[in-house]
């Protein structure tokens, strides 16, 4: 939206593009790269970018910090951002976490994680977990995951919700 793009390439570093005015920034600390790999911008805390190897790291003021440590070592699986600008993992085991006020937030566990394909969020920043068993949805008064029957066994593959919070999926 703020038409800023970045783009990584393990071999060549990471590319801030901004109108017509390219700026090569820092390559994440990369052993490989893994496949298309999520990456998203925060307004206070930076670049987040997910890799199947190294797990999620942050650039942010010129640098990148890793987040291996402080997310048990597990590796991660999907990462997201709501719409109050935190950054949101699965970890292999169903660990979930959320990025705020430059600290990771430990959430219930999410008990489907085998074959996770994403996150996303409502209007009310409801996490919705999905993958090739169906979807979840975090019930926040709970404080669990809960199945959303008609939409389990399911393989969904991507989840948006609209301007009127109607949400839209892909199955195949």
């Amino acid at each position: 939206p703020d038409g800023i793009t970045y783009t990584i390439d393990g071999l060549d570093g990471m590319v801030k593009k901004a109108g017509n005015t390219y700026t090569r920034l820092p390559i994440p600390p990369l052993t490989a790269v893994s496949s298309m790999e999520d990456l998203f911008t925060t307004e206070t805390a930076g670049l987040f970018y997910m890799n199947g190897i190294i797990g999620i790291t942050q650039f942010v003021n010129g640098g990148w910090i890793s987040h291996h440590a402080a997310l048990q070592s597990m590796p991660p699986i999907c990462l997201a951002k709501d719409n109050k600008d935190r950054i949101w993992t699965i970890t292999e085991g169903g660990a979930t976490w959320y990025f705020e006020n430059n600290q990771w937030i430990s959430q219930p566990r999410m008990p489907f994680w085998n074959a996770l394909h994403g996150l996303a969020f409502d209007h009310d920043n409801t996490p919705y977990a999905y993958g090739n068993w169906g979807v979840m949805a975090f019930n926040k008064e709970k404080g669990d995951w809960v199945v959303i029957r008609p939409l389990f066994d399911k393989s969904i593959q991507k989840i948006i919700f609209d301007d009127q919070n109607r949400m839209w999926l892909v199955m195949y």
